[in-house]
């Protein structure tokens, strides 16, 4: 079996070139990466996780947690998360807490405890104490001072996505959205909407509150029942947003020429062909890949950046 010494002798560099471009912990040449690529692949080397996980007393290991595995925006970002994790050299370790909270508590001992190197931390819970100096990145969520936090441009993407539909003829627009237990960027969403309505003296149509992944079209349901002459809907995700679209089809309201349906996330075109959503399409695969960067830098002592906003796109689909 081939050993770190082979390929760096097949090679032509040092062990401790090997070692560095392996352990992604310094500066190697491009010319000396090609080398050892080749190196690697001819003696089909494959380095002891063991071996590695001794020397630099490190699991290898994040632990990605979300609320629920099953909903297309977490399933996507674990996708792209795990994708990274693996290109630096770590294993993910995928928790869906499934709306408990004293799951996530013991799992976070896990991270206490060093049986995991970091976390990136997805969840719909308030925490009113948390430990800022453990290795931690959140999506969306604010944790505790000094927790990184990686989100999307949810105020401005939201306020012209808003505008759109003004400008499209809707003046009694709605806002359907789920309301988040903690402090979360998402709440931004509901800001822009407030802010919107009240700058083009529309009145405010709005159904906000926690919503249980699965209850979505009774929420809907609740809202049209309350809300009829409704001609314009901003759906903070895209799972209301099919529910609109679904409760319009049941009762034969004609989308869009009666009513116009804007989501946020455009993830939804990937789970359901028809109709193509107008929406706020998140760059999720950008948000993964710097949730991975920042805790990376966080787990090696890195400076990282406390918040990083990823710009997000307009789709302009079929439902406007």
């Amino acid at each position: 079996m081939a050993t770190i010494k082979d390929v760096a002798k097949r090679a032509g560099v040092g062990i401790s070139s090997v070692s560095r471009y392996l352990n992604n912990s310094g500066y190697v040449s491009e010319e000396n990466k090609i080398k050892i690529e080749q190196a690697i692949c001819e003696l089909n080397y494959k380095p002891s996780y063991i071996a590695r996980t001794l020397k630099a007393r490190h699991a290898y290991m994040v632990a990605l947690f979300v609320p629920t595995i099953s909903h297309p925006f977490f399933c996507k970002i674990a996708y792209y998360i795990e994708h990274y994790l693996y290109e630096r050299g770590y294993k993910t370790v995928i928790i869906s807490s499934q709306n408990n909270k004293q799951k996530e508590i013991e799992l976070l001992q896990m991270l206490e405890q060093n049986q995991v190197d970091g976390a990136i931390f997805i969840t719909h819970h308030y925490y009113e104490k948390m430990n800022s100096k453990l290795p931690l990145v959140t999506i969306d969520r604010h944790l505790a001072e000094g927790v990184p936090c990686i989100t999307s441009d949810n105020y401005q993407s939201t306020f012209n996505a808003l505008e759109f539909l003004y400008q499209s003829g809707c003046k009694k627009i709605g806002f359907i959205g789920g309301q988040p237990r903690t402090e979360s960027e998402v709440l931004y969403r509901y800001y822009a909407y407030q802010e919107f309505v009240h700058e083009r003296d529309l009145p405010s149509i709005v159904s906000y509150s926690d919503i249980p992944h699965g209850e979505e079209y009774e929420v809907v349901r609740a809202f049209f029942e309350n809300n009829p002459k409704t001609d314009g809907i901003f759906a903070a995700s895209d799972m209301l947003a099919n529910m609109v679209y679904q409760y319009a089809t049941a009762h034969n309201i004609r989308v869009p020429e009666e009513l116009k349906i804007i989501s946020y996330d455009g993830i939804i075109s990937e789970w359901i062909q028809y109709p193509d959503f107008t929406c706020v399409k998140q760059n999720v695969e950008a948000m993964a890949k710097a949730a991975v960067d920042v805790l990376l830098r966080r787990i090696k002592g890195k400076p990282y950046d406390k918040k990083t906003v990823i710009p997000c796109t307009f789709v302009k689909g079929k439902t406007t």
